[in-house]
């Protein structure tokens, strides 16, 4: 299935205006109901994220961006030059403390339907996440509080060796 620009910016919107509260919500708390477990509730895989290795994706020609997510309903984000690919995904590990100052996050992570929704808070403001599930990849509207920047972005899935 293919999802142009356009289609991808609305299901985004709709899914984080729907998190935020501002459009109607179903009722009930299961998996039926539309409502995903709360940040720290242990999420399932199925139709969900994978745990087994970890998305990225490159800005530029030189700056990476990987995150893995576990079971227990959490994400850890870490960012740096592609050539320390390596280290970085070392860094990515369910108890990490994270360091904002470095851009190195351990975040809970709420599901709804296929999206999931996660906010870091850098230095000067937050940074809000907004990702839509597909095959092996995460289809991510990315915005900052900070300078009201949006952008959206493919976070390819890499298995573990």
């Amino acid at each position: 299935m293919r999802i142009t620009q356009r289609t991808l910016l609305l299901l985004l919107s709709l899914a984080l205006f729907s998190a935020c509260g501002t459009a109607p919500q179903e009722k009930g708390s299961d998996a039926t109901s539309g409502q995903g477990p709360t940040p720290g509730q242990e999420i399932e895989h199925v139709d969900g994220p994978r745990f087994d290795g970890t998305y990225s994706t490159v800005m530029g020609e030189r700056s990476l961006y990987l995150m893995r997510f576990f079971p227990k309903g959490n994400v850890v984000l870490s960012a740096g030059p592609v050539d320390m690919r390596e280290s970085l995904t070392s860094m990515l590990t369910e108890d990490a403390a994270g360091e904002p100052e470095i851009g190195y996050y351990n975040v809970p992570v709420t599901r709804r339907n296929d999206s999931l929704f996660f906010e870091v808070e850098a230095l000067r403001g937050s940074i809000s996440y907004a990702c839509l599930i597909g095959e092996d990849v995460l289809h991510v509207l990315k915005h900052s509080h900070i300078n009201g920047r949006k952008a959206q972005l493919e976070y390819a899935f890499t298995p573990d060796p």
